[in-house]
């Protein structure tokens, strides 16, 4: 008898522990979803940031293009041609509406 209480108890006290090491990892794991959560939030913002950088490199070098710089001419020219073309089509579809 004195061999299954031990036994019982043996088994209790590994149960304890198993379930103490749940609660935890399940602690732990909360807490790395947060920072998980966090972290994403983070680089959305920078990514956002960074798009926004982007585009106003982007502008600046236009604007110094036409302010007489001759560093990024050919850049703004294949730009400008571009939006005319765009606008070209846009007309061209007007008048076929019409």
């Amino acid at each position: 008898m004195t061999n299954l209480n031990q036994l019982i108890d043996g088994l209790e006290s590994k149960l304890n522990k198993l379930l103490q090491r749940h609660k935890n990892l399940q602690a732990q794991n909360s807490l790395l979803e947060s920072e998980l959560r966090s972290s994403r939030e983070s680089h959305a913002r920078l990514e956002e940031k960074l798009a926004m950088q982007h585009e106003e490199i982007t502008n600046l070098r236009a604007a110094n293009t036409l302010l007489g710089s001759d560093t990024h001419r050919k850049q703004t020219k294949l730009k400008i041609n571009a939006l005319v073309r765009e606008l070209d089509a846009c007309i061209t579809q007007l008048h076929k509406q019409t």
